[in-house]
């Protein structure tokens, strides 16, 4: 599975913001794919490069590149995109560790607003003995996006035999990023669209920043319970890996506002009598979305009339698509319940 990623990156091994190097592509109305990658070949390391190839300013997919490189030990896949985001850059960030259980990864807001990350990772998420995918991330305040990852070598592909890491690290990824010559190919890209009022689908809205919702979170756990990891999107979801000596635990928490008529929250409250209050509340104990075997999820789930939904759920796993380490998740349906009908998230 290939990851496809935002634009952010830096610190992961304490690495510091490089200067911007000076390359500028000549004043046009676009930059075709071709030069695209002859962008990114010019802003790699010294080494081999074979099969690059690009799309340009005016692609539909937006101005990309991507090139077999290699810098001594192995072609390993690198690939860059530009453009810029609809949304604020406050939505970017890390990817959630629920999801991407082994991510190392480092988010930074610089002096100039800019956010800057860097990660570690894995082609497949859950899989830590399988390709290696790093990336760097630049976004600047107003959207304007650049994002480069790298992959390992193909099995096999490696001059030594053992090579493992992609061929470039997450510092010269940084570089490429940070290089000056993209600022060329985001002056010519076909303008953003205006932020809406109201997201694309018209219906969904996230609530609460992410300390907020941990915060709320952990206060209303039992104390017995060690926190071991937190992660969780900039707003509307949270999540924390517990422990409470019988093996890790994910529990993660969304707090969103809904239209309460929608098609999707009626659907989802089918069978939830209503509360004295207009609220319509729900437990459910189903298989994990991920489709690991074994691994099943427990949630509390209850819509206000005014619309605020807040869902609870955990899993007898730490994170989804890992192995199941315990018979049943760190907390009880009861335990849940008290937790999305908590009084603290109106507050």
């Amino acid at each position: 599975m290939t990851v496809t990623l935002t634009i952010l990156g830096l610190a992961a091994a304490g690495i510091g913001v490089v200067a911007l190097v000076d390359r500028q592509p000549a004043q046009a109305t676009q930059v075709p794919g071709g030069r695209m990658a002859e962008l990114l070949k010019d802003t790699l390391p010294p080494g081999a490069t074979r099969q690059a190839r690009g799309t340009g300013t005016r692609s539909e997919t937006g101005a990309s590149a991507e090139i077999q490189y290699d810098e001594g030990r192995g072609f390993g896949r690198v690939a860059l995109s530009v453009g810029r985001l609809p949304g604020p850059v406050s939505e970017v960030g890390c990817l959630v560790l629920a999801h991407y259980p082994y991510e190392q990864c480092t988010d930074t807001t610089l002096a100039d607003g800019s956010r800057l990350v860097m990660s570690k990772g894995y082609e497949v998420p859950t899989d830590p003995t399988g390709p290696r995918r790093w990336y760097a991330e630049m976004t600047t305040r107003d959207g304007e996006q650049v994002h480069a990852v790298a992959w390992s070598p193909e099995k096999g592909t490696a001059a030594d035999g053992t090579r493992i890491d992609p061929p470039l690290s997450v510092g010269q990824l940084t570089d490429i990023v940070t290089a000056q010559a993209w600022k060329a190919v985001i002056e010519v890209l076909p303008g953003s669209p205006p932020p809406a009022r109201e997201p694309a689908n018209g219906r969904v809205t996230p609530v609460l920043e992410k300390a907020r919702i941990q915060s709320t979170l952990r206060n209303l756990l039992p104390t017995s319970l060690r926190t071991a990891r937190e992660s969780g999107s900039p707003k509307g979801y949270a999540s924390l890996t517990v422990d409470d000596g019988k093996g890790e635990s994910l529990i993660e928490v969304t707090v969103q506002r809904w239209k309460p008529d929608s098609v999707e929250m009626r659907e989802a409250f089918a069978n939830a009598a209503p509360r004295p209050d207009g609220s319509r509340f729900v437990t459910r104990r189903t298989p994990s979305p991920s489709g690991n075997k074994g691994e099943f999820q427990w949630e509390a789930d209850i819509l206000h009339p005014d619309g605020l939904r807040i869902h609870v759920g955990t899993l007898n796993t730490a994170a989804f698509g890992l192995p199941v380490n315990r018979p049943t998740p760190a907390l009880t349906t009861g335990q849940l319940a008290a937790i999305a009908l908590a009084d603290d998230w109106k507050r």
